[in-house]
């Protein structure tokens, strides 16, 4: 049976209430999440940072990766914060070094913190530890019960769950929706659609584009 190796940085799975009232970082929750869990797996954890994950640096993210370059093994989980665990995902795919990608790397956390009565810490912990013994190498997150690979998972911060990352004709899109233009689907097939990008009174065409992307394609069937 391979170890499982568990690198804490805080975040809010680790956030407990101080003597001021407030939530601060706590110690690390692993340990006392996984008490109760009837398991032959081995796990190994090692602190390495204790920060909000808004408050988390390039330096800290460096200081990461050389911890999971570090592992004496393939199987890594990671507790992280959820505003930026994306952004660290993407760090770890780009910046490991050759030999590290052969790991397996699985981030979580939780919305609420573990110390809280109710809380998604031990759904997403579970959820993280079984993919992490089934997933191919490379850099992964797990949560709301989803697994994502670390380049195609932003966190939906309207409605707190993590999602596919929009591919770029999608974002091309939204971006214009956000600015106040309208768009009008040109010609649509099973495979691709061209879609014109119009002003905001649906008049002028400024731009249009042809995409091939699934979300464009469910994005266009489900303003039809």
């Amino acid at each position: 049976m391979r170890d499982i190796h568990v690198l804490t940085t805080g975040g809010t799975i680790d956030k407990v209430y101080g003597v001021s009232g407030l939530l601060e970082i706590g110690p690390p929750a692993f340990q006392a999440l996984m008490a109760p869990v009837l398991t032959d797996l081995r796990f190994v954890v090692t602190p390495v940072l204790a920060v909000d994950s808004l408050d988390m640096t390039e330096p800290d993210r460096e200081q990461l990766c050389r911890a999971v370059e570090a592992v004496d093994g393939d199987l890594v989980l990671i507790t992280h914060g959820t505003d930026t665990m994306a952004a660290t995902a993407r760090h770890l795919a780009e910046h490991l070094s050759p030999a590290a990608r052969s790991k397996v790397v699985v981030l979580t956390g939780a919305m609420q913190p573990a110390a809280m009565r109710v809380s998604d810490a031990s759904y997403n912990l579970g959820t993280a530890t079984a993919a992490l013994q089934l997933l191919p190498p490379g850099v992964h997150i797990a949560m709301s019960g989803r697994v994502f690979r670390a380049d195609e998972v932003v966190k939906d911060t309207t409605r707190g769950v993590f999602v596919e990352a929009p591919s770029p004709d999608l974002e091309r899109i939204l971006r214009w929706e956000r600015q106040g233009g309208e768009w009008q689907v040109l010609t649509t097939g099973a495979d691709a659609v061209t879609v014109a990008l119009m002003r905001c009174d649906a008049g002028e065409e400024i731009d249009r584009l042809t995409s091939s992307a699934p979300d464009v394609l469910r994005h266009v069937a489900g303003a039809d």
